[in-house]
């Protein structure tokens, strides 16, 4: 009977743990930072303004400047709308050619 109670209590404890981290997530954002000072596979947010977007057969290059021209790429086609508009782009840090790039996961316009 007490090994019983005691696979319930730990049953129950890990499913409140995981309520409280599934909790804690929607609370927990990437660190703002320049891709340059980022660890390749980090996920950062940018803020800044979008100033050109290409679109070709199977990639976007978002063009951003937050301090200096930076581009971002995207495996999605990105809406126009966002061109001239001041967003905030969350993105994983990648290596292409030796050079840093910013995938990115999530465009959100700050206006």
């Amino acid at each position: 009977m007490k090994e019983e109670s005691f696979i319930r209590l730990v049953l129950i404890l890990s499913f409140i743990g995981l309520i409280l981290l599934y909790i804690l997530m929607q609370y927990i954002e990437p660190p703002e930072m320049y891709p340059v000072l980022a660890e390749k596979d980090q996920i950062i947010k940018l803020n800044g303004m979008i100033i050109d977007i290409q679109n070709a057969e199977s990639i976007t290059y978002i063009t951003l400047i937050p301090e200096t021209p930076l581009t971002v790429v995207s495996f999605d086609e990105v809406d126009d709308s966002f061109l001239y508009q001041k967003v905030t782009i969350e993105g994983t840090v990648d290596t292409y050619n030796n050079k840093k790039q910013l995938l990115l996961d999530k465009i959100k316009d700050n206006d």
